[in-house]
């Protein structure tokens, strides 16, 4: 890799982190919430201890991330409960100007309800800057992403994409991601896809 490195994801990356989601999935809804809400977001998801991530940095930046959840049900409720009025004070803005946003808002924190076979652990995000792609960054996230799901005890887990993503629904079966079903999640067809931890 280079000068690239990767290590476990500190709280300190998640500024960093929430910039290159925004960048990442522009367009889609929780970026579109703001940074804000992003940052505090993903800075609960560490601080519950259900979550974690590493990043992939280049001399210090973060080049690409990923967080995964080993409970992604009790995660949300873990973020919901001692996160409400603070990404309240960052989403209410944007949502009284996007009213169709709230139905979205929703969905999000109800999605994990829609439960799996793959049971409740979950690649939840992951994102590269487009100068770093084609490096086999994302492979080696999931790679060490994989070694402590093993490591935390998970037999199996979940990651969606939405249907249209063929990329990122190619990579995900080239990983060995079994496809699972479809779901229909802000008006959009999305897969998930399992993976399963042979003993």
């Amino acid at each position: 890799m280079g000068e690239l490195c990767i290590q476990k994801m500190g709280r300190e990356h998640i500024p960093a982190v929430a910039c290159l989601d925004r960048e990442n999935r522009r367009g889609d809804f929780l970026p579109a919430l703001g940074g804000g809400f992003l940052r505090i977001l993903y800075d609960r998801f560490l601080a519950s201890g259900e979550a974690f991530g590493f990043v992939v940095l280049e001399k210090g930046r973060v080049a690409a991330f990923i967080i995964g959840s080993e409970d992604t049900r009790l995660l949300f409720r873990k973020v919901i409960r001692s996160a409400f009025i603070p990404l309240g004070f960052h989403a209410v803005p944007r949502l009284l100007s996007r009213p169709t946003l709230i139905k979205k808002l929703w969905e999000t924190f109800s999605y994990p309800e829609k439960g799996s076979s793959a049971g409740k652990a979950e690649l939840m995000v992951m994102g590269t800057y487009s100068a770093f792609r084609r490096r086999g960054l994302g492979r080696e996230l999931v790679t060490a992403l994989n070694r402590e799901l093993s490591r935390r005890g998970v037999v199996d887990y979940q990651v969606t994409a939405k249907d249209k993503n063929s990329s990122a629904n190619a990579f995900y079966r080239s990983l060995g991601f079994v496809y699972e079903g479809s779901f229909r999640l802000y008006n959009e067809s999305w897969n998930r896809f399992s993976y399963c931890f042979h003993p």
